[in-house]
């Protein structure tokens, strides 16, 4: 029994383990300084990071008391480690705030956040990635693609591209699953589908590089992706212009 419940430990620890790296990389801070686990995993020579799942070693084991209590013991250490990391984790996010000025702000490439660029104009990439799905004709000319994809990791962050109020904040059953569409005025609108999560709400003003949504792959979609789309006076035009 104790065998089993350090084993179950062993594993919230690696659960805490990989959601810290998932939010470092989220957020953009900076990697622990452990190596994440004492036991090594998470360890990688080929730059897989953990994408194969091989496990093996002797047969079936028989739990002592002396290899329990190792187990254990390693386990405490564990959870020192992950407190002390999580604390300086928050840390590097309250500074990351401070510094943009405004929190749950992320700046991406091309966003142009506090440049003289008006910030109503829809301007840089709305998430780290690369363009899954260009805009225009697609599929040998079987269907009409009115934005652009953007592919990553599941829970990429999903930013606005302009300042504006969201008109739309939820499931939409036309295809685009979890969608958020904002109002930036002067007939201009964007929207971003398919998101894991929504972070804001129809009514809500945010600002160019605020995080709205949560990269996911609701409605037709074959996996994590945004689905980026830019509107004027309620036509669609292609969003590349606006990156």
């Amino acid at each position: 029994q104790l065998s089993k419940k350090a084993n179950a430990l062993q594993d919230e620890i690696d659960q805490l383990t990989q959601l810290e790296s998932d939010l470092r990389r989220m957020s953009g801070a900076g990697p622990a300084q452990d190596d994440g686990a004492s036991d090594g995993s998470g360890l990688t020579n080929d730059g897989t990071s953990g994408k194969h799942d091989g496990q093996g070693g002797p047969y079936v084991q028989q739990p002592s008391l002396d290899n329990v209590s190792e187990a254990l013991d390693n386990v405490e250490k564990d959870i020192e480690k992950r407190r002390a990391s999580l604390l300086e984790l928050q840390e590097q996010l309250k500074a990351q705030q401070e510094s943009l000025g405004t929190p749950g702000m992320v700046s991406l490439p091309g966003s142009l956040v506090g440049s003289t660029v008006s910030v109503t104009t829809p301007t840089g990439w709305p998430a780290r990635g690369e363009v899954s799905s260009p805009y225009g004709l697609r599929w040998n000319g079987s269907d009409f693609h009115p934005g652009i994809d953007i592919a990553n990791d599941m829970g990429t962050p999903i930013v606005a591209t302009a300042d504006g109020t969201v008109t739309t904040a939820g499931w939409n059953s036309g295809g685009y699953g979890n969608m958020v569409d904002i109002d930036h005025g002067n007939g201009i609108m964007t929207r971003y589908g398919h998101a894991m999560q929504v972070v804001v709400s129809a009514g809500q003003h945010v600002r160019r590089g605020q995080i709205i949504a949560y990269m996911g792959s609701t409605g037709f979609s074959t996996g994590p992706h945004v689905h980026y789309e830019v509107r004027v006076n309620g036509q669609t035009v292609n969003p590349v212009s606006y990156l």
